[in-house]
């Protein structure tokens, strides 16, 4: 990449944290500044997906302006126990941010309820911190609210409208719209006309309410939400310093002019913590870190101060409010390095986007071979404890598990132990379940294998054979529920069979079984969610092994159809099924 084009680069990725333009073709108007395409610009925005810089597109929500108000809050926990004490109230759906810092006190966190219910919200997590105390710390004034990352120029702050939440609060309609834009937004030529149709308005009209929103104090911002350490921010620390009270509104003015300064507030001090003036910056480096707050106290005139190093971060969320039940799908596969994958993929996402609108949808890999090759490849691929804890972080509180899984044997069954271990953690609020392989229900099964029937080019004839080829499992389980399938095969078709990769009937014993009928032709299909390199190679490849090389020279016609189960529009429907009756099963536990 040349220089002007990483300078092209870091100038997007700015204008991205700073906000899309409000108009129907967002993307493209950030491009026409730049001298980039429309396509240019999503290509670059959904590579910070890829990679994992990027954590969410979406909206950032004044929460005074909406009823709501946020705190800081501070404890001492004893090291040997801070652990369990996050845990506790971590999973708190008000609780957004949750840190160990470095130093006294050392447990950090952001608490948002509505203004009417904050102080019971705050005595339940003080309950659940036992006997240490939780300082309560407010901010008294916002200097600066501005996590833009990147930015190379001075100044340029982003104060936070005071404002007041509407008369009455906002009516049950804006609600809706609120809800929805705190959850993903699909990156798109036109996302604000999708958001729109979601929501059963037209594009002008949500076009026109977030332009008052904006004006009003609504709304900070629609842009990308980043993973600072991503972008190489390693070293980041709160800076507080005691100020006296006719010099702190000209220091956090100055403060707040830093590049480097994303946050800085005035907050109440207290005996065992007697400072005043907050400024939270990042930096590459501790040296650097240390060099900006020193740079910042030179500024600002100010001297007493400290730094709180970040240590470990236990949550790291946005706000979520009006906080109705919100629902999420994670679908569960074994995962593959294949590019190709990326086509079944976006054929199951399409599907669930269309069938369950504002559903928020997560994708986990369950191989952790699978995860690491693509770790080397800088590609971010989720196991399903992460995906889970990113999705309850993003306020989720139902999640149905949808496994593409074949069968329920070794990986099916980790995964089953993560929801479970999931499910039991204290304090955990998010209702979550698991459904079951596609080859453990006989039902799905069948239903999978007319669809796979369905799609074939053309019928087969009487003596000729359909071969479906599964990965197979040397699991006791899955072995017991392949024989099974196997079985069924036959019940639904006489020509239809099952071969496995690994276990049996394998390459060879179908060949036999082929010769001895005196089959002629075969129609030899991958019975795997993605046609991959193995449904390329392994199966229907040109190697001396290959299972189409070996039917070749068994004098039998070969008709390769490699496609992908989350292709097939009949087994993505299984999938929709199965995950509208997790979601309602979600919907029927007790809280």
């Amino acid at each position: 990449m040349n220089t002007a084009e990483t300078t092209i680069d870091a100038k997007l990725l700015v204008i991205l944290q700073q906000g899309l333009p409000l108009v129907s073709r967002p993307f493209s108007e950030i491009g026409k500044g730049l001298g980039l395409s429309e396509a240019a610009v999503l290509e670059r925005v959904r590579s910070l997906f890829e990679t994992g810089i990027a954590r969410r597109f979406g909206a950032v929500f004044e929460s005074r302006n909406l009823g709501y108000l946020s705190t800081l809050c501070a404890a001492d926990v004893p090291a040997a126990e801070l652990e369990a004490a996050a845990s506790r109230i971590a999973p708190h759906p008000g609780i957004t941010h949750c840190y160990e810092r470095e130093g006294y006190p050392n447990l950090w966190f952001t608490m948002t309820a509505p203004a009417e219910a904050l102080e019971q919200e705050l005595g339940r997590a003080s309950a659940a911190l036992g006997p240490y105390e939780v300082l309560n710390l407010p901010a008294l004034k916002k200097f600066k609210i501005e996590a833009v990352f990147g930015r190379q120029e001075q100044g340029g702050t982003s104060k936070a409208r005071e404002g007041s939440a509407p008369q009455g609060g906002l009516p049950e309609w804006e609600r809706k719209v609120v809800r929805r834009l705190q959850a993903s937004i699909e990156v798109s030529e036109d996302p604000f006309g999708m958001l729109a149709e979601d929501l059963g308005m037209k594009s002008a009209e949500l076009l026109e309410l977030l332009k008052r929103w904006e004006k009003e104090g609504v709304i900070r911002r629609i842009g990308l939400i980043l993973r600072h350490r991503q972008l190489g921010f390693s070293a980041n620390s709160m800076c507080v310093w005691k100020v006296q009270a006719d010099r702190i509104r000209e220091a956090g003015e100055i403060l707040a002019r830093s590049q480097h300064v994303t946050h800085c507030y005035e907050r109440p001090s207290f005996a065992a913590f007697p400072y005043n003036l907050y400024a939270m910056i990042h930096a590459k480096s501790r040296e650097e870190a240390i060099r900006i707050f020193e740079q910042l106290g030179v500024d600002a005139g100010l001297s007493d101060g400290r730094m709180l190093w970040s240590v470990r971060e236990f949550k790291k969320s946005s706000p979520v409010f009006f906080c109705e039940p919100r629902k999420g799908i994670l679908f569960a596969v074994p995962g593959t390095t294949c590019p190709g994958a990326k086509e079944a993929f976006d054929h199951i996402t399409s599907a669930a986007t269309h069938r369950f609108p504002g559903v928020e949808l997560c994708w986990a890999y369950t191989s952790a071979p699978v995860r690491r090759k693509l770790a080397e490849q800088g590609i971010e691929a989720k196991c399903p404890g992460e995906a889970l804890l990113a999705l309850q972080e993003d306020g989720v509180t139902q999640v149905a598990v949808v496994s593409l899984h074949l069968t329920d044997g070794m990986e099916f069954g980790e995964l089953a132990d993560t929801v479970s271990v999931f499910s039991r953690q204290p304090g955990t609020r998010m209702k979550v379940v698991l459904g079951r392989a596609l080859m453990v229900s006989e039902a799905d099964w069948l239903r999978a294998l007319a669809a796979l029937l369905a799609g074939l080019p053309s019928p087969p004839g009487d003596q000729n054979r359909v071969i479906l080829v599964a990965h197979g499992s040397t699991d006791p389980r899955a072995e017991k529920t392949l024989m099974a399938s196997a079985q069924s095969c036959r019940k639904v078709d006489s020509r239809l069979r099952l071969g496995m990769i690994l276990g049996m009937p394998d390459r060879d014993a179908v060949v036999r079984e082929c010769l001895a009928d005196g089959v002629r032709k075969v129609w030899l299909v991958p019975c795997m969610v993605v046609a991959g390199f193995t449904a390329k190679e392994d199966i229907a490849g040109q190697s001396e092994k290959s299972w189409a090389t070996s039917l070749t020279r068994a004098g039998i016609e070969v008709v390769p159809v490699i496609r992908g189960l989350g292709e097939i529009d009949g087994v993505v429907k299984i999938w929709m099924d199965q995950a509208d009756e997790l979601l309602k099963k979600a919907d029927a536990i007790s809280p």
